[in-house]
């Protein structure tokens, strides 16, 4: 059976040297499982770094609390392996809701895929968002996964 929501569309590809996920469509609670084992899938292709990650959100057309729980939980995976999720949104009303949630302070913010990769970014470049998964445990990784 295929349990994947029409109103998701994800793709992906890589860029240097990070992975490039394209969401279009809704950010929800209908397509949020879909999201994380989409993320899961790529980020655990061989020669794939979890920790060097970009969603761009900028086709997204809706985006409840459950969707914006997912990035939160790609953002603490990514965390997990010592990098950092990038998102890119342009101006509208997506960048107005990560703006009033706080998730802009978490997780960093571009108006482009180009700009969300400068060649001298590195996954821990930028200090905003940067998340230490607690020591002895992988609760961030439970959390990203949906088991915490």
């Amino acid at each position: 059976m295929d349990r994947r929501d029409p109103s998701l569309s994800l793709s992906w590809r890589p860029e240097r040297g990070w992975l490039i996920v394209n969401a279009a469509g809704e950010l929800s609670m209908t397509t949020r499982a879909q999201l994380r084992a989409y993320l899961t899938l790529v980020t655990s292709m061989p020669g794939s770094d979890p920790s060097r990650l970009v969603i761009d959100v900028s086709r997204v057309t809706a985006c409840d609390a459950m969707g914006l729980g997912a990035l939160f939980g790609a953002h603490l995976r990514a965390a997990c392996y010592g990098g950092q999720l990038h998102l890119v949104c342009p101006e509208g009303p997506l960048l107005h809701v990560l703006d009033v949630t706080g998730l802009r302070q978490a997780v960093p913010v571009h108006p482009t895929v180009a700009e969300a990769l400068p060649s001298s970014l590195t996954p821990t470049a930028r200090s905003s968002g940067t998340v230490t998964p607690a020591p002895g445990g992988n609760r961030g990784q439970r959390e990203a996964d949906g088991r915490g």
